[in-house]
């Protein structure tokens, strides 16, 4: 009798033991961040921003047993290496969330591949419709707007400032020309068609032809939608050089700071669609104060972004107690809205970025300034400089 109640003490203490080491045990939340080096060198925001966020959640979240963490992954937009790329994070558990990438390509041919092997992917600098839309997928988010989403923002403001008839400069990858033809359609649903669409860049002096055949045909307003930004600020300068009435909307390879500077005279007044609405707020100033205080300088509006996208996740991940991408991302779908630096962030059930108001940034000097549709014409925030 005695030597089974020894067991069964034994036991029971080895089931303490256990249940204490397991409480001990950190639970793991690693971070891939896909995308070109060049992109991050040109503008280290975003990276600086999710180092913050890994940073300062060790620090809150260190004594309840999380250990947060990052990588990043340079695909260099090449699409062999970004599925390699893609793979290796997507067998490694040690990864519980993926950010990024800038290629629309690697993104839409490994989306699949993430929510088999239950990774939570997180699109941070947009990705289209078509990859996520209809899927059924329940890891995948985008935190950003969408070609439909750009599309109708840019119509509508077209429709708001009267303009009649439209031309479309854009080169043939697959987001732009997405992108171009959502902008034909809501554009011809509010009564603007467009009736000249271009693809060459070409040289200054042959664009003169294409401005006659506009004048011919009283086109008054043009959306340059490239994937390069050099590009569209050439077209930009080209239309400018032509017609100064002819008025310019343009995607968001016009958000480059050093571009924005060297063509400030052809660039004024051109309209962007916004990635991210952010919503000026004493948290978003204490962000970019702690930003300052650390990296020395101001940040984008890419620092806040790469920031709320790692609290997202970290924060869903200690409130439920779990490291499981599963369950963090269940989470995410049950939030009616995160409270996040940048402002209110919520998901359709798909995992696209729902935003309260239509959005974008006009270029005034040398930044672009952050605008509302429902407000264009009082230029209430600055968001990006």
């Amino acid at each position: 009798m005695r030597r089974h109640i020894c067991f069964s003490l034994t036991v029971i203490l080895l089931v303490v033991l256990v249940g204490c080491n397991a409480e001990k045990q950190p639970r793991h939340i690693g971070f891939a961040v896909m995308g070109s080096k060049e992109v991050y060198d040109y503008d280290s925001s975003f990276l600086n921003g999710v180092q913050m966020a890994v940073e300062e959640c060790n620090a809150v979240y260190g004594d309840e047993g999380f250990v947060v963490d990052c990588e990043f992954f340079d695909d260099g937009y090449n699409f062999e290496q970004g599925l390699i790329i893609s793979d290796t994070i997507a067998n490694d558990p040690q990864y519980t969330a993926v950010l990024g990438s800038h290629s629309f390509s690697i993104l839409d041919a490994t989306v699949s591949l993430f929510e088999e092997n239950n990774k939570i992917l997180i699109a941070v600098n947009s990705m289209m419709d078509k990859s996520i839309v209809g899927k059924g997928y329940q890891n995948i988010f985008r935190n950003t707007a969408g070609e439909a989403d750009f599309a109708k923002s840019l119509a509508v403001y077209a429709e708001k400032h009267g303009l009649k008839r439209m031309a479309v400069m854009y080169s043939e990858t697959e987001f732009e020309m997405n992108v171009v033809k959502n902008f034909s359609r809501e554009a011809q649903s509010l009564g603007i068609p467009v009736l000249s669409y271009v693809t060459e860049v070409g040289l200054e002096r042959s664009f003169q032809q294409t401005a006659d055949t506009w004048t011919a045909l009283g086109i008054d307003g043009v959306f340059i939608c490239r994937d390069a930004i050099n590009d569209a600020f050439t077209l930009a300068k080209y239309v400018r050089s032509a017609s100064d009435s002819i008025r310019i909307l343009g995607d968001f390879s016009f958000d480059a700071s050093d571009k924005l500077t060297e063509y400030e005279q052809y660039i004024q007044g051109i309209v962007i669609p916004v990635l991210v609405p952010v919503t000026q707020s004493e948290k978003l100033a204490n962000f970019e104060r702690r930003y300052i205080d650390k990296y020395n300088e101001k940040p984008t509006w890419w620092a806040a972004h790469g920031y709320d996208t790692v609290r997202l996740v970290v924060d869903c991940a200690v409130e439920l107690g779990t490291a499981d991408p599963s369950k963090i991302a269940r989470r995410i779908h049950e939030l009616s809205e995160y409270n996040a630096t940048t402002g209110g962030i919520t998901f359709r059930d798909d995992g696209a970025f729902v935003s309260d108001a239509l959005a974008y940034s006009e270029i005034i000097g040398n930044r672009l300034v952050f605008k509302h549709l429902d407000n264009y014409e009082e230029g209430d925030v600055t968001a990006h400089e």
